[in-house]
């Protein structure tokens, strides 16, 4: 039931604390009691929740668990969901995220080379360049290797 409970509530690298409650009440009516739902019930889970917290049978099961129990199953969950999320923010943890994430990232930039335009890259390069005052961008070095054109100064200056 805890496993359940947690497979259901986590969202990437973290539990919603809203879930974890629901699927742990819904998993204490399927564990703790005898009704049977059918499939179609059990899709959509969160319409099922509310329609067994509505007609007040979710509070009335609740309440027939003894209180010790409950709240052992509570404290469980709640250290397991603190463990878990220690774990998830791990560098391991982090790392095989990355390389679980990796296929994603090669197919996105498989994309990016199929539909590259090396003319539109040279104008946003050169664009970059003038931008950057006429210095290339990695380096900062001037683009060309010619003297720049020197314009004449015009001084204002005033007598008096």
């Amino acid at each position: 039931m805890i496993w359940a409970t947690l497979a259901k509530a986590k969202e990437n690298m973290t539990y919603n604390p809203i879930k974890a409650t629901m699927y742990m009440h819904l998993n204490m009516v399927y564990l703790f009691t005898d009704i049977v739902f059918e499939p179609d019930d059990r899709l959509d889970e969160f319409e099922l929740y509310d329609n067994l917290y509505e007609c007040g049978l979710l509070v009335s099961i609740i309440h027939l668990i003894p209180e010790d129990l409950y709240n052992k199953l509570c404290d469980i969950i709640d250290k397991e969901i603190v463990k878990q999320e220690k774990v998830n923010s791990s560098t391991v943890s982090l790392v095989q995220s990355l390389i679980n994430d990796l296929p994603n990232q090669v197919e996105a930039a498989a994309k990016i080379v199929e539909n590259f335009d090396p003319e539109k890259f040279e104008a946003v390069k050169k664009f970059a360049e003038a931008a950057n005052g006429g210095r290339t961008i990695g380096t900062n070095e001037p683009v060309a290797k010619t003297e720049p054109v020197k314009k004449p100064v015009k001084k204002i200056i005033k007598k008096g």
